[in-house]
């Protein structure tokens, strides 16, 4: 334990001086999710290195407590949010209504927010299986509604947070009525799967479209973060102390972190492509395939249409 400790305090400072050095002081990262978890250690780490923080929430109240929480702990009073749910497409027009109307300039989105391993068949809001409208739909109309706003600021970025997983997540057809899981084929660990396989093509769709924006997916890993509510046994194995030995939550923190901030990123690994302990990640060749990533994006506009957002 006091070995991890003293292990996430040198490679999160080392990461800390890293940014500082750059001088981030300027730039402002929406990080949604930053309440708890990855999202939370990564607006710590930026608040440390100098950068301005904006935590995209669900809940006021845990909103709240952990703006308290980072100033306390970063020293930092660069600090707000802004409540966002991926599961509500008002929500998410409301958030980007309200980063116009505050005049925000926002540098980075980093969009890390997501559930996993919903345990039966929930129906979102918009009449789409819970685990694809929030971690890839939700993402989508977010990421494309700041689209314009971010193309006006200096070097802009999109982070999503994907997952090495999404290998076994490939739709075998490809349309909107097959994207997310039906209820009759449900099973948690493949929607979660599908939902980082839709998340990294996008993330490739959206580098072509959008070449002025820095775009790449990260393999946080699997860490003993609050994500980990919907796995039963398993997610109360994750919340052990002693979980943290195999899967520490700051490791994963460190690379979506080095991603939004650092401008090694660019060279290391390249817009479009996978980012995974600080380094690229070959993608699978299927993944990869332009002609795939513009037949899912089809059928994501038409999902979208379909619940009212487009």
């Amino acid at each position: 334990s006091n070995r991890q400790e003293l292990d996430m305090t040198r490679n999160l400072q080392k990461l800390e001086e890293q940014l500082r050095k750059q001088n981030i002081s300027s730039r402002t990262f929406l990080i949604t999710g930053g309440n708890s978890g990855f999202g939370y250690l990564v607006a710590r780490t930026l608040l440390r290195a100098g950068g301005r923080v904006i935590l995209g929430c669900r809940s006021e109240k845990r909103a709240r407590d952990a703006c308290e929480r980072l100033k306390v702990e970063s020293g930092s009073q660069h600090l707000s949010y802004l409540l966002v749910d991926m599961e509500n497409p008002k929500s998410i027009s409301d958030c980007v209504e309200a980063v116009k109307s505050q005049q925000l300039h926002i540098n980075v989105l980093v969009n890390n927010a997501g559930v996993s391993m919903v345990h039966t068949y929930i129906e979102s809001p918009t009449g789409v299986e819970k685990t694809c409208q929030t971690n890839y739909l939700g993402l989508v109309q977010f990421t494309e509604l700041m689209t314009p706003l971010l193309e006006r600021e200096e070097d802009p970025r999109v982070i999503n947070v994907s997952s090495l997983t999404y290998v076994k997540g490939r739709p075998a057809v490809i349309d909107a009525q097959h994207l997310p899981l039906q209820r009759s084929e449900y099973e948690r660990f493949n929607a979660y799967y599908r939902s980082k396989y839709l998340v990294t093509s996008y993330t490739q769709y959206y580098a072509r479209q959008h070449p002025r924006v820095f775009a790449v997916a990260c393999d946080p890993g699997v860490a003993a973060t609050n994500i980990a509510r919907e796995l039963g046994v398993i997610g109360w194995l994750y919340s052990r102390r002693f979980f943290q030995l195999f899967a520490p939550t700051w490791k994963g923190a460190c690379t979506i972190a080095f991603a939004a901030g650092s401008e090694e990123v660019k060279s290391v690994c390249g817009s479009g492509k996978m980012c995974c302990k600080c380094r690229r990640k070959e993608l699978i060749p299927a993944v990869c395939s332009k002609q795939e990533q513009d037949a899912i994006h089809d059928a994501t506009v038409e999902l979208l249409k379909r619940t009212n957002v487009v």
